[in-house]
């Protein structure tokens, strides 16, 4: 007990002298006093060496007043966390082992801390010793710190700064001026300007401080004393000084005197106007700047783009010159060269041949595929969109492995792009996924839903992929604001194409919308699902601005619409109320889809709504007479249409087409009145001769004996009319053919004509052929 004693009373006195002593050692103004009996603080360490070496006459002095120390220990202090966290930073800010940069982060932690004791130690670090990697990782800590407004600076830290302004090392002394040029106080600055006019400093520090002084001339108080600096520094210090005043403003010929004239004026001003001057001059020479630098980085540009032209085009003539065997060795060479501009040349030549129907080679499209990894965005882009332009479910594989590690967006768009096209079912979840993850950009999130689209159009969505994408789609629609109309018309044509009935909300809410582009894919949801309540907003829409929404809509029409709808479809029709061939061609799609819905006698009185479209209304009755003919038995109204055919064939100078519908017509008079049968057998005299198809005229002659006179008439001048054209045109075959067969008719009603032929027997006879009948009865 009596050692135990004994060694905690030399700690005691160890401790005593180490204070009597007033030891500078750095460590001793922040580190704990400790008696543990292990660990020792610097002061103590150097009592106790004091104890060892002073006379005992001393140490008997030193020893009368601890008795009581002696007899009651003192409890044992444990260090505070916070003389821990500074120990520690302190540990790493003098390790000139570590990093710059982690010395400084060290540095910015600690004056951080809102601590007198951490500010002692950054005074310390600044004052003492001859290291000076660490009084300029503190500079520097200082200097960053003091970038946030909310981090006051302490002003213990100036005196020092002012110091280290004349220290040897540039970097320090630039380093210390730029930790001073944070702090606003006035007598900083008067402290500076001190230094910058003391003809005994050196050159070094009055430099340090001036610059100090010019990083804050928008304070009147620095300016003022830069100016009144002028008249009293040597010449060889004013430059500086004028340079450090020219960011405030400027003079006629720079000279002191001016200056002072300017200042003279610029004094009257209260400080809202000088502030209000400085901040428009700041503008000014900002915005200058900005130009400067929009031009240099626009010449720069133009300058690459010159380069990169030069070596496409000397890429490109060499490749031509090429022998076709030796082609793609070049061209895979090229796309792994290192020049980012000759692997785009590259990949644009495989483009071209591509475009020229020459698809690559397998080792063109390795190296492409290789690509897909190139440190260049550019190069990346190019290579997935060439692959993916060749439309083979195989290349989704290196895709899809890139887009699990590709950052760049624009690179990302085009992956999810060309996934669309590749027609793999892989692809699905990642898309899904994009769609999903949170921080999707707009462009990435909207070429994911294209692509959906995309494959639900080729009819690689199974159910269970339907199933999984309708709450995706249906979240990020609903989270998604009208400021990303690219990405809403995205994937609502996604969920178009996909066509559930889920989507019926999202289709009926945008048949309203005004941007053209979600119309689209709202008509399109709504045809397809098949809502007929809104027939009434789609015929609204076929009027619409855009030609592209009038055409959907009226295609909507036609696979929703009944005959209420046929008028609107019609009247889209007529080329002076739509004036765009695409809808005016839907309109007729629309109204043939509508038909086969309708009943036939519907289908009947709808044709009428074609009467001003003479071209249309043959193109839909004539299958609607084909549908009527195989019925059993035959529709009544198939002569109504038979005979709407012929005339409007014949009104079009189609006589070749109304001809089998005059027969038809002709051959189902019989049994009918004479008066029926007669006007029938007139008009199909007439297409007969028309279209040169005369195997029917005798048998029609015959039956038009029993007409009027006024037919009788007709027919005969008709008939005679052709036999001369006939002979007119030399096709004397033919005339021999017809007058024969109707020489074989009874002609007494005919007697004209029966003298135009027994002429023509005359002449026949005379010439033998050789010459055509001139008689005309």
């Amino acid at each position: 007990m009596g050692s135990d004693r004994w060694v905690a009373a030399r700690f005691a006195i160890a401790r005593r002298i180490g204070y009597i002593l007033k030891l500078n050692d750095e460590s001793s103004i922040f580190w704990s006093d400790r008696q543990d009996g292990s660990i020792l603080t610097s002061r103590t360490q150097m009592g106790l060496a004091a104890v060892r070496l002073m006379p005992w006459t001393f140490l008997v002095c030193a020893l009368v007043s601890p008795l009581s120390v002696i007899a009651q220990p003192s409890p044992i202090h444990q260090p505070s966390p916070l003389s821990k966290q500074l120990d520690s930073q302190r540990a790493i800010i003098i390790n000139v082992d570590d990093s710059q940069e982690t010395r400084v982060g060290q540095a910015e932690a600690m004056l951080a801390s809102p601590s007198k004791q951490a500010i002692d130690l950054a005074v310390n670090l600044l004052s003492a010793g001859d290291e000076p990697s660490t009084k300029l990782v503190v500079c520097l800590a200082i200097a960053r710190i003091a970038r946030d407004p909310s981090a006051p600076l302490d002003a213990r830290l100036v005196d020092p700064l002012l110091a280290l302004l004349k220290h040897p090392s540039d970097e320090l002394s630039e380093a210390a001026s730029r930790a001073l040029s944070w702090f606003q106080g006035s007598g900083v600055f008067e402290s500076l300007g001190r230094i910058v006019g003391r003809q005994d400093a050196s050159s070094r520090e009055r430099r340090a401080a001036l610059s100090a002084m010019a990083r804050n001339t928008d304070r009147r108080a620095v300016v003022s004393q830069l100016i009144g600096l002028l008249n009293t520094i040597e010449p060889q210090m004013r430059p500086a000084i004028l340079d450090a005043l020219s960011n405030v403003g400027a003079t006629h010929d720079g000279t002191v005197s001016a200056w002072q004239a300017w200042w003279k004026k610029q004094g009257t001003l209260n400080e809202a106007q000088w502030l209000r001057l400085q901040l428009s001059l700041k503008s000014r020479r900002l915005a200058l700047r900005d130009r400067e630098f929009q031009n240099l980085k626009t010449s720069s540009a133009q300058q690459h783009e010159r380069t990169a032209n030069r070596l496409k085009e000397a890429l490109t003539a060499q490749y031509r010159l090429t022998p076709a065997d030796q082609k793609d060795k070049l061209l895979i060479d090229w796309l792994n060269d290192a020049t980012a501009d000759a692997r785009m040349v590259s990949a644009g030549l495989v483009a071209e041949q591509i475009s020229e129907g020459n698809p690559p080679s397998d080792g063109l499209r390795a190296s492409l595929r290789e690509r897909f990894n190139d440190p260049e965005p550019a190069v990346r882009k190019t290579s997935l969109e060439i692959v993916g332009a060749l439309n083979d479910p195989a290349d989704a594989s290196p895709m899809l492995t890139r887009l699990t590690i590709e950052f760049d967006p624009v690179v990302r768009e085009t992956i999810l792009s060309m996934l669309g096209k590749l027609r793999s079912p892989d692809a699905v979840e990642p898309l899904i996924n994009e769609i999903t993850r949170e921080n999707s950009p707009d462009a990435c999130a909207a070429a994911a839903s294209d692509a959906l689209g995309m494959l639900a159009a080729k009819d690689v969505l199974t159910n269970v992929h339907i199933k999984n994408l309708i709450a995706p789609l249906r979240s990020r629609f609903a989270a998604t604001d009208g400021a990303s109309q690219r990405l809403k018309v995205a994937l609502l044509g996604a969920m178009a194409a996909i066509g559930s009935a889920e989507f019926k909300h999202e289709f009926e809410a945008n048949l309203s919308a005004t941007d053209p582009e979600m119309l689209l894919q709202a008509i399109q949801g709504v045809a397809i699902v098949g809502n007929g309540k809104q027939l009434d907003r789609l015929s609204e829409l076929v009027a619409h601005a855009d030609a592209r929404v009038r055409q959907r809509a009226i295609a909507a029409l036609g696979a929703l619409g009944t005959i209420d709808q046929v008028p609107t479809v019609v009247a889209r029709l007529d080329p002076s109320t739509e004036k765009v061939e695409g809808p005016r061609r839907q309109a007729w799609l629309a109204f043939g889809s509508i038909s086969t819905r309708l009943t036939v006698d519907q289908r009947v009185s709808i044709s009428d709504k074609l009467s001003d479209f003479p071209n249309l209304l043959t193109e839909y009755l004539a299958p609607l007479e084909a549908d009527l003919v195989e019925s059993e038995p035959p529709h009544p109204r198939l002569p109504d249409i038979q005979q709407r055919l012929a005339e409007t064939y014949v009104g079009l100078g189609r006589n070749v087409e109304a001809l089998p519908y005059w027969r038809k017509l002709y051959t189902q008079s019989e049994g009918k009145s004479a008066s029926e049968r007669i006007d029938v057998a007139i008009e199909l005299f007439k297409s007969s001769l028309s279209c040169n198809k005369t195997e029917d005229l005798p048998d029609l002659l015959a039956a038009l004996t029993k007409g009027s006179a006024e037919t009788i008439a007709s027919v005969q001048n008709g008939t005679i009319q052709y036999l001369d054209a006939l002979s007119d045109a030399q096709r004397l075959d033919e005339l021999e053919s017809l007058s024969a067969a109707l020489r074989t008719i009874p002609l007494d009603a005919y007697p004209l004509l029966k003298q135009h032929l027994d002429a023509q027997t005359v002449v026949s006879a005379s010439t033998n052929g050789l010459e055509r009948s001139s008689g005309k009865g």
